[in-house]
C-alpha cells in the first residue's frame, strides 16, 4: 500500500500481505498536518528527542505559541520553554523560523530522494 501527500512528497509503503500475494497499490493523500507530523517524527528520531520533546516539537513547527502549547499539554509555560530550549540545542538551531525551515527542508529532501 502506498501513501502519498497531495504535493506528491512523502510516500509510505505498507508491508506486503503475509500470505505472499501482492496487493494493489492504493494512494492515500495525507493532510498537511499529517505530513508535518511525519516529518517531525522523522527528525525527532534522527536527533534523539525525548518523548515529551516529541510532543512539543510538532506544535512548535505548526507555529503554536508557548502559552498555547502549555495549555494544550497541561504543563507550565516554563516547562514548555525548557523543552523548546533543549529541542533547539539538539537540532542546532536558535529560532523558531530555523525550526520551521528545518522541517520544510526535511520534506524537500524526502521528495528529492523519491524521484
Amino acid at each position: 500500500m502506498l501513501f502519498r501527500n497531495r504535493e506528491g512528497g512523502s510516500a509510505f509503503q505498507a508491508p506486503p500481505p503475509s500470505d505472499g500475494e501482492s496487493a494493489p497499490s492504493i494512494e492515500v493523500a495525507l493532510t498537511p498536518e499529517e505530513v508535518l507530523t511525519v516529518r517531525c517524527a522523522s527528525l525527532a528520531e534522527q536527533y534523539g528527542l525525548t518523548p515529551r520533546e516529541r510532543d512539543i516539537f510538532p506544535l512548535l513547527a505548526q507555529g503554536h505559541t508557548m502559552p498555547a502549547i502549555s495549555e494544550r499539554l497541561f504543563v507550565s509555560e516554563n516547562t514548555v520553554k525548557s523543552h523548546a530550549k533543549r529541542i533547539y540545542q539538539k537540532l542546532g538551531i536558535h529560532a523558531r523560523v530555523e525550526l520551521i525551515d528545518l522541517v520544510n527542508r526535511a520534506g524537500d529532501e524526502d521528495a528529492a530522494r523519491e524521484q
